[in-house]
């Protein structure tokens, strides 16, 4: 199943991806954040130390400077050589990579290494910056990264002399501590968000286990699995849910004991009630035939004991109808040639339509063998047949369809009759329920009764040039036994 899927389908899923997204934002912004605060408090403290060890030098360097420093021009007078080894004197401190003097146009008069070409302006000044420095203010230029991959930081110090600049640069070395603290802090945010990561779907399962569990519950509840009573020692909203569904499952399973046990009692009092009315009808049959015997010369009489003896037939009958649909259905499945079943109905609905004249066909595809009780099925399309072959009094066509598609098979019965009115459409299936002046109602009844057991569906159609088209399907992969 793809992550989408997941998405779309588990609750789980959304939350747990939820809930480490929010916490795993959280952190990184809260480190960025913290990060930022500590990486300006360093560089802003550096560069407050090397302003203030740069003031030291010019205070340092002060009385000694050269006043004729040129640009372009060897200062190989004793006065300079004697600055230029102060200058590398103040190096061997270990503070400082380089010292310069700068001219008021940052043009280079001076430097302690010898590294920098006297003459050339220092790439580091800008316009903006030069005139700060000409008012008297000294500035510390943030911490960069060199071409080498130093970091490096300068910082520039007016002197009274000619408005000179001492420029002072920091040791790499001096920086690198905060390189240092940088890897450190990346190192150890690494480790928090895995920490986090794993601390987070740790919470977060001990959210979800309980949700899945509730979810479970729920399944088998739906699926008439009742549980027993779950007990829990959460007194959060979900340990009140577990309870709920506890409480709501125990009452369901009382109430189906109950219905169950209704059903039952209803059963016993129907079987009762159809043999008390049986053994009067068995009477009131017996006078009436020997009524008839004995008055057969006054023919009206007779009529009567003959209508008489109809009418306790057709009772007895539907008592007999009503007692077999009231039985539960106990399913004899086997697997069973469809075509063989179709090709069977055919032959017996023949032998009833001989009177009639209506035409039986079948269109039949080849389909795979189905796992279903013969003699049931069997019975619910010979119904279905009868019903359509009264349908049609005065002839058409009858039609038996098999078909197979998509793991299913379709059994059809279609007639040429009038059809089914929109009017009726919904008591159809409801047991005595009859638009015949001579039918019991259960038919159809049992035909439903019979294709549910199966787990199968029944799709009443009309068709568009007249007449009724009752469709049931079954599928190869259900589960009876659920």
């Amino acid at each position: 199943m793809s992550l989408i899927q997941r998405l779309r389908q588990s609750f789980k899923t959304k939350l747990l991806l939820l809930y480490a997204s929010l916490w795993l934002l959280f952190s990184l912004i809260t480190g960025i954040v913290i990060y930022r605060m500590i990486v300006t408090t360093l560089e802003t403290k550096m560069g407050n130390q090397l302003l203030a060890a740069g003031r030291l030098v010019a205070q340092s360097i002060s009385p000694q400077l050269p006043p004729y420093l040129q640009p372009d021009v060897l200062n190989t007078s004793p006065t300079v050589r004697h600055f230029s080894k102060q200058l590398k004197a103040l190096l061997k401190a270990g503070v400082f990579e380089n010292i310069l003097i700068l001219n008021s146009h940052g043009i280079v008069l001076k430097d302690s290494t010898g590294e920098a070409i006297e003459g050339f302006k220092s790439d580091v000044l800008n316009d903006q910056t030069l005139t700060q420095l000409r008012h008297g203010h000294a500035i510390c230029l943030p911490i960069h990264r060199g071409s080498f991959g130093l970091l490096h930081q300068s910082a520039f110090i007016p002197l009274k002399i000619h408005h000179w600049i001492l420029q002072v640069d920091a040791n790499p070395r001096y920086l690198d501590s905060l390189r240092q603290f940088r890897n450190i802090y990346f190192l150890f945010g690494i480790i928090g968000l895995i920490i986090i990561t794993f601390l987070n779907t740790f919470i977060a399962q001990t959210v979800l286990k309980p949700v899945e569990e509730i979810t479970h519950l729920a399944h088998s509840i739906a699926a008439g699995n009742y549980p027993p009573s779950i007990k829990t020692t959460r007194i959060d909203e979900l340990g009140t849910l577990i309870h709920s569904l506890d409480i709501m499952s125990a009452r369901i399973q009382n109430r189906e004991s109950e219905l169950e046990r209704l059903a039952q009692d209803l059963k016993e009092i129907a079987a009762g009630i159809a043999h008390e009315v049986r053994n009067p009808l068995s009477v009131i049959r017996g006078q009436a035939e020997w009524i008839e015997k004995k008055i057969e010369t006054l023919p009206d009489l007779a009529m009567a004991a003959h209508k008489i003896q109809n009418q306790v037939q057709a009772l007895n009958s539907l008592v007999t109808q009503f007692l077999e649909y009231s039985r539960p259905l106990q399913l004899q499945l086997k697997l069973v040639n469809l075509n063989e079943l179709i090709l069977n109905l055919k032959e017996t609905l023949l032998q009833l339509s001989q009177k009639q004249n209506v035409a039986i066909i079948t269109a039949i595809e080849p389909c795979a063998p189905l796992l279903v009780d013969t003699t049931l099925v069997s019975s619910g399309l010979l119904n279905l047949g009868i019903n359509a072959l009264q349908a049609m009094p005065t002839g058409g066509t009858l039609t038996l369809r098999l078909q197979s598609e998509n793991s299913q098979a379709i059994l059809s019965v279609e007639d040429t009759g009038p059809g089914i009115s929109n009017a009726i459409r919904p008591n159809l299936f409801k047991p005595f329920f009859s638009t015949k002046s001579s039918g019991t109602g259960l038919g159809l009844a049992f035909v439903d009764k019979v294709i549910r057991a199966h787990k199968g569906i029944i799709h009443v159609l009309n068709r568009p040039e007249g007449g009724a088209i009752f469709q049931l399907i079954f599928s190869y992969q259900k589960d009876l036994s659920k």
